[in-house]
């Protein structure tokens, strides 16, 4: 496993590709994207660990670099490398396959697709539609009360609004619905698989992904500005200009006030709130629990860009963003 490199190589100004995946040696495919790269580019470097991969990013200085890093290890380097001169493009995959790019404020660079990295993409997409019973089945052994919760959803759909189907609706219902026990929630479950880059953890959740996709794609398009608050403070991740997509589904409120309560109950703690304007939400207020505001849903794969980070104190944290098109 190479992960070496020579530091008299920093003079030159050749186009770099480091690509950053802990399992960049451990199969067929990731080997297949290695001759991929290869065959686009003179310079590759790649590595397995993301502390020796900053190491050698920030050893050239004068050459120009193109990263490219799974999921989980670009969420770690990125925010502190993104803004280094040599970095002219950043390419975050995960096993959604969804692209998820971060562009350093400056750079004018445009994304190339390397199509060994995600030619397995979309393959959930290509599971026929099933009920809700059957799409959560492969899940059972995964997320805790499940059966309960299926039954649950699937009870409180009948005759649906937006014209779908009982199963659609539950499969919308089933991500809201909010646990009686300290046990964490379906959407909790759901999106640590989206952000996992492992594809054996994603694989059991293909049937409710196409499931849960069809229904949304029934429902309008929404240019709302959202908002959405969580407890801890990421500001780090989210640098003023810079342009990222989110690999997991996102839910916000268009009213404001319902976050009243959760912002004064932790009140002093650290926390973000993010004032998000999308294009491409989804209305899913009538498949929830709750009838006391609008609650939008961002399907994954979305890019957003920073317009502004504010630190009014207190321990919170507001950050602005905004729906762009995908590059």
């Amino acid at each position: 496993m190479a992960e070496s490199w020579e530091s008299n190589n920093t003079s030159k100004k050749q186009l770099t590709f480091v690509w950053l995946d802990s399992d960049a040696f451990e199969n067929d495919e990731n080997l297949e994207t290695q001759q991929e790269l290869y065959a686009i580019a003179d310079n590759v470097e790649i590595f397995t660990d993301s502390n020796v991969c900053e190491e050698f990013i920030r050893s050239v200085p004068n050459q120009r670099l193109v990263l490219f890093a799974s999921g989980r290890l670009g969420l770690h380097i990125i925010p502190r490398i993104h803004q280094l001169k040599q970095i002219i493009a950043i390419y975050i995959y995960s096993v959604t396959h969804n692209p998820v790019t971060t562009l350093p404020q400056s750079s004018t660079a445009s994304t190339h697709d390397i199509q060994s990295i995600s030619s397995s993409s979309k393959e959930y997409e290509q599971m026929p539609l099933v009920s809700i019973e059957t799409a959560t089945a492969p899940l059972m052994k995964i997320v805790p009360n499940l059966e309960q919760m299926v039954t649950t959803a699937k009870s409180n759909c009948y005759a649906p609004d937006d014209g779908l189907s009982s199963d659609e609706s539950a499969s919308i219902m089933l991500y809201t619905m909010e646990w009686s026990t300290k046990e964490p929630s379906f959407c909790y479950f759901l999106n640590r698989a989206l952000n996992s880059n492992d594809e054996k953890q994603l694989r059991p959740w293909f049937h409710y992904l196409k499931l849960v996709s069809h229904a949304l794609a029934k429902l309008k398009t929404q240019r709302r500005t959202i908002y959405r608050v969580i407890t801890e403070d990421v500001s780090r991740r989210y640098q003023e200009g810079n342009k990222f997509v989110w690999s997991e589904f996102i839910s916000g409120t268009t009213y404001v006030k319902a976050l009243d309560d959760e912002k004064n109950s932790s009140q002093g703690s650290k926390r973000t709130l993010f004032t998000i304007e999308c294009e491409t939400g989804k209305d899913i207020s009538r498949h929830t629990f709750s009838d006391e505001h609008d609650d939008i849903l961002l399907i994954p794969g979305r890019q957003f860009e920073v317009v502004a980070c504010l630190d009014p104190g207190d321990g919170l944290r507001m950050i602005q963003i905004k729906e762009v098109t995908l590059t």
